[in-house]
């Protein structure tokens, strides 16, 4: 494919899209980047330098696609709702995760340059049930259980139906390497799942690496790809929620506060990366680089850390007990 070439970012000012963006730029390729008008996304714009052409819209609104493809040659797609807001409004996120995807890939075979899509899916289309003895690889059938993994394997049915040049990219778990995100990323998982669930890290630089260098990448074409940071970056869900909560400056909690069933369960799974490495040369990271970032991207609040470290023993004590799980689960293992 042509090295310089105009892409179509959507999402652009999110966790993976703000690197996606970096990469495609000092690449040399023109970005039309994509995202709904917010404050947050406002300010990262201004800091952008190079060939770049900023679009606020709505990825719900055809017309602004229309408007975004215009001379495009390859799209990257990454806009999406996801849990809690899935669970708790499944008609938006039909209407944002599945419906405008497929308007999409209309509106793209429609295009006479716009061919080539670089999605991304997420290994949520695998559910939360953790039965397998080894990484999720290419040959595991999607099994979704709740309403964002199955938008995200309608999508992957629909754009393989396509006849577009696509990719498709599975992401791992994808911790937010910025203080905004963290307390809200921390609150939809701190206590759910499996204390021994298998997650593998993936650092947003890393996501938006492979994103970026997939849209020159042939060989990944018409190829579902997995999105991890590899062996060094496979955890279990209590040492990720520890690592957060650290990086915070609050303790370690323990088991007993997470979800413990006879079924290990925890979103996806660890996951085979040695095809999209190669192709796509994206890990560079290891699990402590997502919150060495967080803790330098927490700068401005360094005094609120301050407070948080003198009050440690009495937030800790509130979270730990605010756990739908801990008082059940400490009064079992005393009548045991």
């Amino acid at each position: 494919m042509n090295n310089k070439q105009k892409v179509l970012l959507t999402g652009a000012f999110g966790n993976i899209g703000r690197f996606a963006m970096q990469t495609l730029l000092r690449a040399g390729h023109h970005v039309v980047a994509l995202d709904k008008d917010s404050k947050f996304a406002r300010s990262h714009a201004k800091t952008l330098t190079g060939n770049v052409s900023v679009v606020w819209g709505d990825i719900t609104d055809e017309q602004c696609l229309i408007d975004a493809l215009v001379g495009v040659d390859a799209v990257i797609h990454l806009a999406a709702i996801i849990p809690p807001l899935t669970e708790e409004r499944p008609e938006l996120t039909q209407a944002i995760n599945l419906d405008a995807t497929k308007t999409f890939i209309q509106l793209m075979e429609q295009s006479p340059t716009a061919k080539r899509l670089v999605f991304a899916s997420s290994i949520a289309v695998f559910g939360k049930n953790q039965f397998r003895d080894r990484p999720l690889c290419a040959d595991d059938q999607p099994c979704p259980d709740d309403h964002y993994g199955r938008s995200k394997a309608d999508c992957e049915q629909a754009i393989q139906a396509s006849n577009l040049d696509w990719t498709i990219l599975r992401i791992a778990v994808c911790p937010p390497a910025n203080a905004a995100n963290l307390v809200t990323f921390i609150g939809n998982s701190v206590f759910e799942g499996h204390p021994d669930g298998r997650v593998e890290v993936l650092h947003p630089q890393d996501g938006g690496t492979a994103f970026a260098n997939a849209v020159d990448c042939d060989e990944s074409i018409h190829k579902i790809l997995y999105l991890g940071g590899g062996e060094a970056n496979r955890l279990n869900a209590l040492q990720l929620t520890n690592l957060m909560l650290t990086t915070m400056g609050l303790s370690n909690v323990p088991r007993e506060t997470m979800k413990i069933t006879d079924n290990v369960e925890f979103y996806g799974d660890w996951v085979d990366t040695e095809e999209s490495q190669r192709l796509l040369q994206f890990q560079q990271h290891g699990p402590e680089d997502n919150f060495i970032d967080l803790k330098l991207s927490l700068g401005v609040l360094r005094h609120g850390l301050i407070l948080v470290k003198l009050f440690r023993p009495v937030i800790m004590w509130f979270l730990v007990r605010s756990s739908p799980y801990y008082k059940a689960q400490k009064a079992t293992q005393k009548n045991i």
